[in-house]
């Protein structure tokens, strides 16, 4: 049998940066006070940690056309959609001048 070296999760460089997005989330939401945490936060946090849960689902999927749907080539459409998610929550609670205290 041929020796297939693979990459693993934890050395791909778009995974290390959603596990970056996600600690630099999590510190934002805990600076915050308990109402914009319930308005804004909570939403910024759940598609902040999914970014790179999708991208470990998509890492391993099996059939062709999956990994297609989770790691295109120019960008993976279910966590590039999560990115977008993320930014959006943030860009309101910037426009309406709600940032972490501190």
């Amino acid at each position: 049998m041929e020796n297939k070296n693979y990459i693993t999760i934890e050395n791909l460089d778009v995974y290390q940066l959603a596990r970056q997005l996600s600690r630099l989330s999590w510190c934002a939401y805990n600076d915050l006070n308990w109402q914009n945490k319930k308005i804004i936060g909570d939403q910024f946090i759940r598609s902040a940690d999914s970014v790179g849960a999708n991208i470990v689902e998509g890492y391993s999927r099996f059939h062709y056309l999956d990994k297609i749907n989770y790691r295109a080539p120019k960008a993976s459409r279910y966590s590039c959609g999560k990115v977008c998610s993320t930014s959006a929550p943030l860009n309101a609670s910037l426009r309406a001048g709600i940032h972490p205290r501190g």
